[in-house]
Order: structure tokens, then sequence, then C-alpha cells
């Protein structure tokens, strides 16, 4: 019988231990359940493109949504996972343009201006800015740059 209220006993106060529990509800900040293909299928449903940088800190998640009648352009949504705190360190939303790694902390973010009119070399200059995700800033630049892909 003693045994009895003694296993009672631990049961009860580990079940009370266990309901004492604190649990982080702080806003950015993901539970374990929720990954970035979770969160990134959330927000853009479907067809979504994962690209890690070099050494796979970060994930960039990239949706390119086709043109319909309310937006005849290609828009661009695109989010910064940093993987080791699970949260979304960078979000962006363009009409149109692209993005890709510059390197291990840096995004190139190409934006497609409209007709351009002027000489040559204006129209190879640089519309867009570099995202460094250390300083958490844009770096705007109007340099001529490569824009492939």
């Amino acid at each position: 019988m003693k045994f009895c209220y003694l296993v009672l006993f631990y049961s009860f106060t580990l079940i009370f231990l266990n309901s004492c529990a604190v649990s982080d509800t702080r806003p950015g900040v993901l539970h374990k359940a929720e990954s970035y293909q979770d969160i990134a299928e959330a927000k853009y449903n479907e067809n979504i493109e994962y690209i890690f940088n070099a050494d796979t800190s970060y994930v960039l998640c990239i949706k390119q949504f086709k043109p319909t009648n309310q937006t005849p352009f290609l828009k661009l949504n695109f989010f910064v996972y940093l993987l080791k705190s699970m949260q979304i360190v960078f979000e962006e939303s363009l009409g149109r343009g692209h993005v890709k790694w510059l390197n291990n902390h840096q995004l190139q973010v190409f934006l497609i201006p409209g007709i351009i009119k002027g000489d040559e070399k204006q129209s190879q200059k640089f519309y867009g800015y570099i995202y460094d995700l250390v300083h958490h800033k844009k770096i705007y630049n109007s340099n001529p740059v490569d824009q492939k892909k």
C-alpha cells in the first residue's frame, strides 16, 4: 500500500513540475516544429526555391510569382532564414527583380527598372542593393556590375 502512495506521489509531482515549465512565446522566435520550409509554404504555398549560402548557415527562400491581370510583372518575394537561431532575419517583396548570394553574409538584390532612356553606360548600371546580414543594412551602389544570374 505504501508503494502505491509513493508511485502516486511521484506521478503527481512529475505532472506538476511539467505543467510549470516555461515556454518561449516571444514574437519572432519560432518553435522547433516550425522549419524554414513550413514558414515558406505558409507564406508562399508552392513552387518555392531554397538556396543555401556556402557555409549553410542561412537559407534563402524565394517565390517568383507568375504575372496575372492584377500584377502584370514578375513579383518576387523572398526571406532569409538563419538556421542557428531558427528565425527570419530579412524579408523583402519586389515588383520586378531577382536575388542571389554574393558571399556567406551578403545578398545581391537586382531591381529591374522600367524603360531606361539615355546612353548605353546608363542602362548598364546596377539597380538594386547589397544586403549585409551581419550588419542588417542595405548597401546601395550605382557602379556597373555583371547582372547575370
